[in-house]
């Protein structure tokens, strides 16, 4: 089935040597922007891939090259931080495994 991930860089130029090249087998693809965010970088692709595996985690790792005729757009996102909770307990959150992945990607920075 055919559907939309996110790939997201740190660099511009790797967003060129992408946007010639295409994607290299082995390249890790989210199912949902935020990961491409937090996980890739602030240039962030959307990408039309054919995937015909069950899913069992948020992401997906390309099998073979993904041609850059299947990139919908990249886009550039920039972070303003209004407020960030200096301390949030655990119990903050509602299961445990949250509270794990926002320890890991706090200190990200855009």
């Amino acid at each position: 089935m055919q559907k939309i991930y996110w790939h997201g860089t740190t660099s511009k130029k790797k967003v060129q040597s992408i946007l010639k090249n295409g994607f290299n087998k082995g390249t890790w693809f989210a199912c949902h922007l935020e990961d491409a965010l937090e996980f890739g970088g602030k240039y962030v692709f959307a990408v039309v891939i054919e995937w015909e595996k069950k899913i069992k985690t948020w992401q997906i790792c390309a099998d073979e090259r993904i041609p850059p005729d299947t990139i919908l757009r990249v886009e550039k996102f920039t972070v303003e931080k209004i407020y960030e909770n200096e301390k949030p307990s655990s119990d903050f959150f509602e299961k445990e495994e949250c509270y794990a992945h926002y320890s890991k990607i706090k200190s990200r920075v855009f």
